[in-house]
This record gives structure tokens, sequence and C-alpha cells, in this order.
């Protein structure tokens, strides 16, 4: 719905206020009334006014406010939304794990931060152009959303970075962390399947950096931070490529 121009609500107003003074003259014509002109004129302004108020609100004032708020949404969508893959971005993971957080802290539970980097991804574009590694940084985002729970989160924070959020967790420490464990490793298959752009399979892999959590950790950006340094120790020859913090 696109926001009415301002000639277009007043055109709009002005062909009510015609259409109904002349609905108003023609009856009385039909059935004159013997009153005084200024009796007929106070009249004539009342049911312009009354039989005008449904049509302008409905026709004018309403698809306004409606295009409006539709325009607003659309503006906050796109200041949290990765333009490329239409995941959240980091302003929006950041929002989300500050509710997670303070959620957490008051009932106690675990979460945990997967921070992924893809390897090889630089390849591709040297090698294939920026249209192939766009192609496929939407497929890995298909890839991860297709794979979490609906309560969870995958974000792209930048370039070939993603992050995915596991909510809640009700197991204990150690279970969680095989919880964990065994997501990240799968995470890790469906980046690793080939990726096919014109016909040829590209591939490419990842390095993932975890960090748990529960409800008396409070420091966002310290949080991300850990799982950062876990992602990169990930990324060093002959380590795990799934690394807690």
């Amino acid at each position: 719905m696109s926001l009415l121009s301002t000639k277009q609500v007043v055109l709009r107003i002005i062909l009510i206020i015609f259409l109904v003074e002349l609905a108003i003259m023609m009856l009385f014509q039909l059935f004159p009334l013997n009153l005084s002109p200024t009796i007929i004129a106070v009249l004539d302004a009342f049911f312009l006014a009354s039989l005008s108020l449904f049509p302008i609100y409905y026709w004018v004032i309403k698809p306004f406010v409606d295009a409006r708020e539709e325009m607003l949404e659309q503006i906050k969508k796109l200041a949290l939304t990765d333009p490329l893959t239409q995941l959240g971005n980091r302003r929006y993971f950041l929002k989300n794990m500050e509710k997670v957080v303070s959620s957490n802290g008051r009932y106690k539970e675990q979460a945990a931060i997967l921070l992924i980097d893809l390897d090889g991804f630089k390849k591709i574009n040297d090698e294939h152009g920026h249209e192939a590694g766009d192609a496929l940084l939407v497929e890995i985002s298909s890839r991860l959303q297709a794979l979490i729970r609906y309560e969870d989160l995958v974000a792209r924070l930048g370039g070939d970075e993603f992050v995915v959020l596991l909510q809640r967790m009700y197991g204990n420490s150690l279970v969680n962390r095989e919880i964990v464990q065994q997501i990240g490793i799968e995470l890790l298959g469906i980046i690793n399947q080939p990726f096919y752009y014109k016909g040829k399979p590209l591939s490419v892999g990842a390095s993932v950096g975890v960090r748990t959590f529960a409800g008396d950790e409070k420091d966002v950006d310290s949080l991300l931070r850990s799982a950062d340094v876990a992602m990169y120790q990930a990324k060093k020859p002959n380590s795990p490529k799934v690394v807690f913090a």
C-alpha cells in the first residue's frame, strides 16, 4: 500500500464534499423546506459534516494511516534485516541476545551461541565472482534456518560470518554441552555439502566457536567475543572444527 500524496488527499476530500453537497442540494429540491435561509444553511452544514465524515475516514484517513504504519514497519524491518539473505543482522541478533540473557537470568536456563565463519569463501569470490559468493551465502542461510528449532535464531553478522543462538536448553550443563556439540557438527555437515552454481559444484567449510551461558552472565558483547575467540581457535590447523570457549 503506497502512502497518499498531499495532492491525492486534497482531491479525495474535495470530491467527497462535492458529491455529498450535490446530494444534499438534490434532497432539498425534492423535499422543499419552508424554513429561513439561515436554518437551511445550518442544516446544509450539519448534513455535509455528518455525511462526509465516514467517506473521508475510510477513503482518506484510514488509507493514509495504514500506509504510514506499513512504511514504518518496513523501515524497522530493513534496520534489522540483512538485505542479501533476509536473515536478522547484527543489530537484530544483539537485541535478541539481550532479551535471552534477561529471560534466562530470571528462569535460570542455559543458552548457547554458535559463531560460524566460512572457510574457503574468499576463494569462491575470487574464482567465480561475487554473484557466486552471494548465491552461496543465500544457500547457506537457508540450510542453517532449516536445521535449527523454531524458537532459535540464525543471523548474519556480516561478510561470511553467521551466528546461531540456541535460546533455551533444559538439561544440565554436561548434557547441554553434548547437545550443542552435536548441533555444531550438524551445522558443519550441511555447510560442507556441495553447492551448485550454474551447474558447477562449489564447496566451503566452516569453523564454529561456541559459548554456552546461563542467567548469571549479563554482558552480551563479552559472550560474543568469547565465541569469536573460540571460532578463531577452530580455524587453526589440526584443531577441532567445533571449539568451546
